[in-house]
């Protein structure tokens, strides 16, 4: 963590991140995200059309598959009245940037540290291998951190201690 920036709370959520990511089973629980058919895995970014910079009935279809319920006027926004604003922004983000490598006009603060990066890398399963590291680390706070059925399932399943969440999310 010595390559951050000085900022306190940037340290503090670098070791607060570092923390989660050693916990006990975590490496099992992200492999069965990838791997058990209750989840999502790989499906949800290959899933129909994904352009970029674009949101699409392909992208929502792909987020309901993480148990996300759309509502209609949230659907009716984001595929209609605001699609343009949302398109736009959705441009502006660099895409053959690593978000590591960004400036500081994109969010990337926690992932510079070359430490981090290769903790979050180190989750990754065999299964996930054309996944981002983004979405790597993603799916290791969705799963010590959700408090979805699901989540809770799959950090039983993969033998991570009840108080572990609370613990990590105290840190």
């Amino acid at each position: 963590m010595a390559s951050l920036p000085t900022d306190d709370a940037v340290r503090a959520a670098a070791r607060r991140l570092h923390d989660g990511l050693a916990a006990a089973g975590l490496d099992r629980a992200v492999a069965a995200y990838f791997s058990e058919p209750e989840f999502a895995g790989m499906t949800f970014s290959d899933l129909g059309r994904n352009p970029p910079d674009e949101i699409t009935a392909d992208d929502l279809l792909a987020v309901s598959l993480l148990d996300i319920t759309w509502r209609p006027q949230v659907v009716r926004v984001l595929l209609g009245s605001g699609r343009d604003r949302w398109s736009q922004m959705l441009a502006a983000i660099p895409q053959a940037t690593d978000l590591w490598d960004a400036t500081d006009d994109v969010l990337r603060c926690l992932l510079q540290d070359p430490a981090a990066r290769a903790e979050v890398e180190a989750l990754r399963p065999e299964a996930a291998a054309g996944a981002t590291l983004v979405r790597i680390l993603d799916v290791a706070l969705w799963v010590s951190h959700g408090s979805t059925a699901q989540a809770r399932w799959v950090r039983e399943k993969a033998g991570m201690a009840s108080g572990q969440r609370a613990e990590v999310a105290a840190g």
